[in-house]
């Protein structure tokens, strides 16, 4: 502890014009006397701003020079006590230690993070072998379904080659019939061509015996069974009297169609609905009871032609809606009305159209 009564030092006074001196090491003693005229209170400052007290490191504040180590340091500093000085040997060695034991603990900090890395990217590889294994099994399942495709498209050929191989031989037969015919019509005399012309007319004969109707065959449908986007659920709903449905211009409502807890009904305007009224067929589907929550449903409307068993000729409309319960979408503009006889969609003997 340092005491200003037992170590000598010199004021330096702020006004930087006299010194006063104190005791000296030798126990001495000097009488006062001026400071010299040059010193001024600018260089007094200028010595506060170049040099720090070496107890708390700042500037100068009422500077004190301390006569056993010639440092300088803070009046206030001198008189502070309470502090306890060690060696700074022994300081460093604590603070080593305090510095040692938190590297310490950051490296097993370090270490835990990196385990956890590790295991995060165990994790990563873990789900790409996961998506992997379900990539195979997509595979293997897509080969299989195409495989099954291609069993039902062998199949539709096999049909549809022997109706071409029928039509084709009958084709070859006629060809080889009218060769001959007019290679007889060529060559043979007048007299000739009389004595067979009635077994001329007599192979023609055989040859129209057979009807046309015979030949004509059944399309194969143009469909596969898909398994992943499953058929649709279906019914056919026949519109009667479809003249006097279309003069009451009041909605018809299709028998209920029950589809896994769900009630669909087709909601049908003969003779339009709103702007469109006498214009086109206006046909909706309505989702009359459900599930509570809106939710997005595809469907399909179809027109039959009734004028033929072409079913590509059919009219249809697909598409996917939200729907709740109550709720119609469909198309006010389903069919021009004044096309329907015309095109074979409207059975004019029975006054039917058919939609499915």
């Amino acid at each position: 502890m340092w005491n200003p009564a037992e170590v000598g030092a010199v004021e330096l006074a702020t006004s930087g014009r006299r010194l006063t001196a104190q005791t000296t090491e030798s126990g001495g003693r000097r009488g006062p006397r001026r400071a010299p005229e040059a010193m001024d209170e600018q260089s007094v400052e200028s010595i506060a701003e170049v040099f720090r007290c070496f107890i708390c490191m700042e500037k100068l504040r009422d500077a004190r020079l301390c006569p056993h180590c010639s440092k300088l340091c803070c009046f206030s500093c001198i008189r502070h006590g309470g502090h306890t000085f060690k060696p700074l040997a022994e300081i460093y060695e604590q603070h080593v230690t305090k510095v040692n034991e938190e590297v310490a603990k950051l490296r097993r900090r370090l270490m835990e993070l990196i385990s956890l890395v590790q295991e995060v990217e165990r994790n990563v590889e873990a789900v790409r072998n996961a998506k992997d294994e379900r990539v195979r099994e997509i595979r293997n399942a897509v080969e299989m379904m195409i495989a099954r495709l291609d069993t039902q498209l062998k199949n539709k050929l096999i049909t549809l080659m022997g109706q071409k191989t029928s039509l084709t031989q009958e084709t070859e037969l006629l060809e080889s019939l009218l060769q001959e015919v007019e290679h007889q019509l060529r060559s043979c005399s007048k007299s000739e061509l009389i004595s067979k012309s009635s077994e001329i007319l007599m192979m023609f004969q055989q040859v129209h015996r057979k009807p046309m109707a015979s030949f004509v065959t059944t399309p194969v449908p143009p469909d596969f069974t898909s398994e992943l986007v499953p058929s649709y659920d279906s019914a056919t709903f026949v519109l009667e009297n479809f003249s006097t449905l279309r003069q009451r211009a009041d909605p018809v409502y299709s028998p209920p169609l029950q589809v896994s807890g769900l009630c669909w009904r087709l909601k049908v305007y003969p003779d339009g609905n709103g702007v469109v009224r006498g214009y086109y067929l206006s046909v909706f589907l309505e989702l009359s009871a459900g599930l509570p929550e809106t939710s997005k449903y595809e469907y399909r409307v179809e027109m039959v032609h009734q004028s033929c068993n072409d079913p590509t000729k059919n009219i249809i409309r697909e598409f996917a809606s939200d729907f709740e319960v109550g709720e119609c979408w469909g198309y006010n503009r389903f069919f021009r009305l004044d096309l329907l006889a015309n095109e074979g969609y409207l059975n004019r003997q029975n006054d039917t159209v058919i939609l499915r």
